[in-house]
């Protein structure tokens, strides 16, 4: 009976050590998140410097990765610094743009398809956000250039995320899009 007491302590501590634990990692889950979104206060050196702080971080994911699951961490934050500095999405968008691109021409399929739809997801929201105010045709074609090297793909799954992308950018603001980012589209 003592044993059995003695084990159920036990057991009720570590109910409510783990408990403590999930709020601990909830509650840095939620700061980390809150860095990405308030990135947006930085100053454009800061942000290029979290910004390439984050693609080398997805690099040496990847060497560590090789041969088991890949962190998309480093990869889904460059999409949340994207989203959050869309007014100055110029300031970043070679560096994120460039270091995903190249990652939908990684072997491992998982981090392939991830890549390709946070890139084209990437670029519809930009396009989007940029297109309700007056855009000029050289940021509609810097935002749509990113397509022009998804098409030069060899990975059937990129191609199709890049298909559904210039859809989707087709539909919904195909009336638009100026001339010079049609031969983007088009090719």
């Amino acid at each position: 009976s003592v044993k059995l007491n003695k084990s159920l302590d036990q057991s009720n501590s570590l109910a409510l050590v783990s408990n403590e634990k999930r709020s601990e990692i909830s509650e840095i889950a939620s700061k980390i998140e809150e860095l990405f979104s308030n990135s947006k206060f930085l100053s454009e050196k800061s942000l290029l410097s979290l910004v390439h702080a984050l693609c080398q971080l997805s690099d040496e994911a990847m060497q560590v990765g090789t041969g088991k699951e890949i962190s998309l961490f480093p990869i889904i934050s460059l999409q949340e610094t994207c989203n959050s500095n869309l007014s100055r999405v110029s300031v970043v968008w070679d560096a994120i743009t460039t270091h995903i691109t190249m990652l939908c021409s990684h072997n491992d399929a998982s981090l392939r398809q991830a890549s390709a739809e946070i890139l084209t997801t990437s670029i519809c929201t930009a396009l989007t956000y940029h297109l309700e105010g007056t855009i000029d045709c050289t940021l509609q074609t810097h935002l749509l250039q990113p397509l022009l090297t998804l098409s030069q793909s060899g990975h059937l799954d990129v191609r199709q995320k890049q298909m559904e992308c210039v859809g989707q950018i087709l539909h919904s603001c195909g009336q638009m899009i100026q001339h010079n980012s049609w031969m983007i589209i088009l090719e």
